[in-house]
């Protein structure tokens, strides 16, 4: 008979399925918890203690690190795996023990939202941009440009110490950004307090910025962008302000296991927020776990990774640095004195060299 697990209000039959690319096993091993992974360490401890005989040659210590390592810390092995074209090892045996499992038990080792994940495609531009955005308001007021690319301009009169205002020169919307942490008390304790399960982040700056745009543009809907705990701030403004929002771009978005898992769940898969997320990022692996398949399909760019968790969790990972280097190059050319091409062929008239009245008047004689 054939197995079956619990549906949306229905018995669907059971998927035996497996991994279809290498950042699925990626994001498995960022994801998943204790109870989820326990089955992987019983049929590992199984291969080593001769029970059982895994269907491809594993290498015995790739066993041993399944059975008994944390399985965030085997990702860094299974990207030098991936990377090397390395056969045999922890990819190999977790992929093979997902086909035991299904086999042996019966049951689907993996969630669902397991699939969804796609690998690294392209980012959109569109994202690059707002990213570019939030990393000009790191800076302090008098230091951000009022001009970026070509294509955005400060409007001042927005400006928080956290938070800016963009116009697109082209298409004239708006995008505000709001930026992560600063070594200052009020950003280390709002990150405290976040850690320690406060879901309804709120700051003054945020609030007071939209309501002044909202005003000054009524009708007009503005795109937003945020990097880790600014991220956190635009949920909290979601209840009052999200009507008024075009594109959401959450950069390295952060969550806490403490935090109230239905909270976590609902901003996770809220389908007006597109999530910038890299496996490396410890302070986004809660927020990773409560994905659904479509969530993860639709709305979720992963980043190369990267074993640093610093930087995993950098702003600066998710624009190219050439736009920098357009900046640089921009700003030495309006510094520039203007020339005029052509004024060193410019011969003199007969009324030049002349002394006149008026040359002696004005003393150039």
């Amino acid at each position: 008979m054939p197995k079956y697990r619990k549906g949306r209000g229905k018995l669907v039959r059971k998927k035996h399925r497996n991994f279809e690319h290498p950042y699925q096993i990626i994001h498995f091993l960022s994801s998943t918890r204790e109870a989820e992974y326990k089955p992987f360490r019983d049929i590992a401890k199984q291969y080593l203690d001769g029970s059982i005989e895994p269907g491809v040659r594993l290498r015995k210590n790739a066993i041993q690190h399944i059975a008994f390592n944390d399985p965030k810390k085997l990702i860094p092995h299974v990207i030098h795996e991936l990377d090397h074209k390395i056969g045999g090892g922890i990819v190999s045996g977790v992929a093979t023990i997902v086909h035991e499992g299904a086999h042996l038990l019966g049951l689907d080792l993996l969630s669902d939202a397991i699939f969804g994940v796609q690998p690294p495609q392209e980012q959109s531009e569109a994202s690059q941009f707002a990213s570019y955005l939030v990393a000009q308001t790191y800076k302090p007021i008098s230091e951000r440009p009022l001009n970026l690319l070509g294509k955005f301009t400060r409007l001042p009169k927005y400006d928080k110490d956290n938070v800016s205002v963009w116009k697109n020169n082209s298409t004239g919307e708006l995008t505000v950004s709001c930026r992560g942490t600063k070594l200052n008390f009020k950003d280390i304790g709002a990150d405290i307090a976040l850690f320690f399960g406060k879901t309804d982040m709120k700051d003054a700056n945020l609030d007071t910025v939209m309501n002044s745009v909202e005003r000054d543009f009524p009708g007009d809907k503005y795109s937003v962008s945020g990097h880790s705990l600014g991220s956190a701030y635009i949920w909290g403004e979601q209840d009052d302000h999200a009507n008024n929002w075009d594109n959401v771009y959450l950069f390295n978005a952060p969550s806490s296991p403490l935090q109230s898992d239905s909270v976590v769940e609902s901003q996770a898969n809220d389908s007006q927020y597109q999530y910038f997320l890299n496996h490396g990022d410890v302070a986004s692996a809660n927020l990773t776990y409560f994905m659904n398949e479509n969530t993860l399909e639709n709305n979720v760019h992963f980043g190369e990774y990267q074993y640093g968790p610093i930087s995993a969790h950098s702003i600066h990972r998710w624009y190219p640095e050439t736009f920098a280097l357009d900046d640089a190059k921009l700003k030495i050319k309006a510094n520039q004195p203007k020339t005029y091409e052509g004024l060193e062929d410019l011969q003199p008239d007969s009324a030049m060299n002349q002394d006149t009245e008026e040359t002696r008047q004005a003393g150039l004689s």
